[in-house]
């Protein structure tokens, strides 16, 4: 066949309006698809745990930090940590100097359990927290003879047999188990130190473990920042909600990305990611033309 100028004319304009078409024709929000190939989400999702093991994660060095940035006097808390403590425990008057730095396992603990709000009033002083925790409303004893029987957000005691003791927070990081803390000792600030696994259960006689009673959701919301955040970032970057820089930071963008996401999926709209998003992004799929389903 010999296509005339004018054929080809007809068959570009054609073509032109089809891509204009397709460009500006309103998509259907959990609408049924239009033709087969439904795309879901192969990423990894962001996590939601108990708040307080949230914040410990927040606030800490993650696992495998150089000991120059995590030790007093040369290192320090990171940035977070650093705001945090200053919001919930203000000046700090009479304090040591590495206690104010936070490389006291103490300060870390109750940093962490004030700045996510479960407990304002949570003591500061291993003594304090000693005599604290097993009289709290806020808190229970849980009987632990293993590492898989600790839940993300427990409080670890030790009462050692001679002077001294430790407090730590038990943390999961791709359902892996691990203990977040700092030490007066070791000098050594906040941090994912070690796997919880790892532990010898003869040890777990030699302390005691506290469960939160109340409510402990947990929840993203701007001013986080965290590997988690930026797992949320990169869905909806994917789903097309998000154009801006995946770095972990929920600033304003991310704020706007999920207002609009919770709109589109008929949940509260609040601009934070709780378990209520989560819920609808794990529900998330969308055909090969775009339209967004709901499973």
């Amino acid at each position: 066949m010999v296509y005339t100028d004018r054929m080809m004319k007809k068959k570009v304009t054609i073509t032109l309006i089809s891509i204009l078409m397709a460009l500006f024709m309103p998509v259907s929000v959990f609408a049924e698809p239009l033709d087969g190939g439904i795309d879901t989400y192969n990423g990894d999702m962001p996590e939601l745990q108990n708040s307080i093991a949230q914040k410990a994660i927040q606030l800490a060095w993650p696992y495998g930090t150089s000991k120059s940035r995590i030790r007093y006097p040369g290192g320090g808390g990171t940035p977070a940590f650093k705001t945090a403590i200053a919001q919930v425990y203000g000046a700090r008057k009479g304090w040591s100097a590495q206690c104010k730095a936070g490389a006291s396992c103490d300060v870390f603990v109750g940093t962490v359990i004030r700045a996510c709000g479960y407990d304002p009033a949570f003591p500061r002083a291993l003594s304090k927290d000693m005599s604290y925790l097993p009289n709290s409303s806020k808190f229970t004893k849980v009987n632990i003879t293993r590492a898989s029987e600790f839940e993300p957000g427990d409080i670890i005691l030790y009462n050692n047999r001679g002077p001294g003791g430790h407090i730590a927070v038990y943390v999961e990081i791709n359902e892996a188990g691990y203990i977040a803390e700092a030490s007066y000792t070791l000098k050594c600030c906040g941090r994912i130190a070690r796997r919880a696994p790892d532990w010898h259960p003869s040890s777990f006689k030699y302390f005691g473990v506290f469960r939160a009673n109340g409510d402990c959701t947990a929840s993203f919301a701007e001013g986080d920042s965290s590997d988690e955040v930026k797992k949320l970032q990169e869905f909806l970057k994917w789903s097309g909600y998000f154009n801006g820089k995946v770095d972990g930071q929920f600033g304003e963008k991310t704020t706007k990305a999920v207002k609009k996401f919770q709109k589109d999926a008929g949940i509260e709209v609040t601009g934070e990611f709780d378990q209520q998003c989560l819920d609808a992004v794990k529900n998330y799929s969308k055909d090969s033309a775009g339209t967004v389903l709901s499973n």
